[in-house]
């Protein structure tokens, strides 16, 4: 299904700090997931100057292949993002390879998962990057002042938004990567 993925990211030190204010705003507890993301990239496109993503992710007993466009140069991240369930993920991953696709990060990922209103808030561990807040915007007509609403109730500085991608975070931990 073509969507659009409407987020902001921050990094976070104190996580029951956020547990807090999400429990203070009566956000609903949705799970717990632990998420390993597997990025690709294209035998012919550089997706790193393209600042498009390739990943399969696994996540308790479900894969998701997620093809992200690039993002518009806006406040929260904006762009396309394509997702299909897939029934096999090591069947997926071998497809790839195949087709010429190379994995370039493996990322993993303990979320804890809310909702409030119209955002999905999740508190995310990632390993070797850190603790972060992420908010997903899943309603009908996005507006950055309902935005700005729940990232004031929550305690977050607008300004410390991060436009990077996890993947961009952890490339940026790698000295000898080359695009």
């Amino acid at each position: 299904m073509c969507s659009y993925e409407i987020e902001a990211k921050y990094a976070i030190q104190d996580i029951d700090r956020y547990r807090k204010q999400l429990k203070d705003l009566k956000a609903s507890y949705i799970r717990t997931v632990k998420e390993k993301d597997i990025y690709f990239q294209h035998p012919c496109r550089n997706f790193h100057e393209t600042d498009e993503a390739l990943r399969v992710r696994i996540e308790d007993h479900r894969c998701l292949l997620t093809y992200k466009g690039a993002r518009e140069k806006t406040f929260p991240k904006k762009r396309i993002e394509l997702n299909v369930k897939v029934g096999e993920p090591q069947g997926i991953i071998e497809i790839l390879k195949a087709l010429g696709f190379r994995v370039i990060a493996t990322l993993e990922k303990r979320r804890e998962m809310y909702v409030v209103g119209n955002w999905e808030i999740s508190l995310d561990y990632v390993r070797n990057l850190g603790y972060f807040i992420e908010l997903e915007f899943k309603g009908k007509k996005f507006s950055r002042s309902s935005l700005r609403e729940i990232i004031k109730k929550l305690g977050i500085e607008e300004e410390k938004y991060i436009h990077e991608s996890y993947l961009e975070l952890y490339l940026k931990t790698l000295k000898d990567y080359h695009s």
